[in-house]
């Protein structure tokens, strides 16, 4: 009754295939949510840290969360303590734990205890465009003193993310995606294999050719911790980082699908990545990401509105 009294009445629910609600931009929170009717959504974290010091907030600048057919797959840790054991509090909030980019095995935003920060990095969104072609949004942040930026693009065949580092130095770039506990996985040519407990099949295809899997903490809910499979796809050297990776929205019936870089350019505007997916069909997408992305090293240089459309286009 607590919440039907929040929502002003009866929620209305959305039927199970998720042609109720579209997809969405939430400008004032930082939020994207892609939705492919039928075959799950993925939500994208591009907003700011948290209220004040983000005292609940996590390191998840950027992250995903995404659903397949119904069934949960990237997900986040959540969290099982507060004050009972500092040392795993701080690692469920750490970046690493969330579906994102370290630099160097660090965390963007450290804690300091478990309801203060010693310092965070807010995210941004430059760019989301849902209105024409596939949908597609732009998020950033420069917790690690250069530019982070992650784009998502949502194609008829699944979910494309593409992560971009400008560092000035060379670094290591690693890309974490959490699966949630019903999901086992193995790195195969190409990125990954995916078996859920009930024998559905999936995979996670990456550009990258460093590749691992790990076993970290999840907590589903307050207290309660279980071990979960964790993918690590990463990429070293100077700018121009770039790691592409692609879910389908489909469980597999045939082949998995690959992804490969297909060319990265300089320009005057700005960076232009290309990239062609084999899903069924091959699909060529092309990321083009404006100048204001590369020369925006500080928060206040960040473009303005939050959401606009700029020269950035998604291009099937």
């Amino acid at each position: 009754m607590e919440a039907y009294w929040i929502v002003g009445g009866a929620p209305r629910v959305a039927s199970p295939d998720g042609g109720a609600w579209p997809s969405r931009v939430l400008p004032d929170s930082g939020y994207v949510v892609l939705r492919r009717p039928g075959r799950g959504h993925l939500i994208f974290d591009a907003g700011p840290h948290g209220f004040l010091n983000g005292g609940h907030a996590h390191a998840d600048a950027l992250s995903v969360v995404l659903t397949v057919a119904g069934v949960p797959l990237l997900v986040d840790p959540g969290t099982a303590t507060y004050t009972m054991d500092p040392a795993l509090r701080d690692r469920l909030r750490g970046a690493a734990m969330h579906n994102t980019v370290t630099i160097d095995g660090r965390s963007f935003a450290e804690p300091r205890g478990p309801f203060h920060w010693q310092s965070i990095a807010d995210a941004r969104m430059p760019v989301a465009r849902l209105d024409r072609g596939p949908d597609f949004a732009v998020g950033m942040h420069a917790g690690y003193g250069f530019p982070i930026v992650r784009a998502i693009c949502s194609l008829g065949d699944g979910w494309l993310i593409v992560d971009y580092a400008a560092p000035p130095r060379p670094v290591r770039a690693d890309a974490w995606w959490h699966l949630h506990p019903s999901w086992s996985a193995r790195a195969v040519d190409g990125g990954f294999a995916l078996t859920h407990a009930s024998g559905v099949r999936l995979a996670l295809a990456t550009t990258a050719a460093d590749c691992g899997v790990e076993t970290q903490p999840y907590s589903a809910d307050y207290g309660r911790v279980e071990p979960a499979t964790v993918l690590r796809t990463s990429a070293h050297g100077v700018a121009p980082l770039v790691m592409g990776a692609f879910v389908p929205a489909s469980p597999l019936a045939g082949a998995a699908p690959r992804i490969a870089l297909a060319g990265v350019s300089e320009a005057v505007t700005g960076w232009t990545l290309s990239f062609l997916i084999t899903a069924g069909r091959d699909t060529h997408v092309r990321l083009a990401l404006p100048e204001a992305l590369e020369a925006a090293p500080r928060i206040a240089d960040w473009p303005q509105p939050c959401i606009q459309e700029a020269r950035a286009v998604c291009v099937e």
